[in-house]
């Protein structure tokens, strides 16, 4: 009998970024070693961490839903994070 793999644990494995309607991001902490679910910001330490497509979206990405480099936090911000 087949297991059927829903999108999101397929997306896990592969460890790319998953980018909801909503604004947030799911992904892979490289800094944490562990899965992030639906994230309102990103270190940069974990946006290096992303493969030269997957920041190809993700500025399309932060540029569609408002997001922002914050230099004093040193990570990409929603603009759903307090200032």
């Amino acid at each position: 009998m087949k297991r059927s793999i829903n999108k999101l644990t397929e997306r896990k494995r592969n460890l790319s970024p998953i980018f909801h309607r909503d604004g947030t991001v799911s992904y892979f902490s490289v800094t944490n070693q562990v899965w992030v679910e639906r994230a309102i910001s990103i270190p940069f330490e974990d946006y290096q961490g992303f493969s030269r497509d997957d920041k190809e979206k993700a500025e399309g990405f932060f540029h569609k839903h408002g997001w922002e480099a914050d230099m004093r936090r040193k990570a990409w911000v929603s603009r759903d994070v307090p200032r």
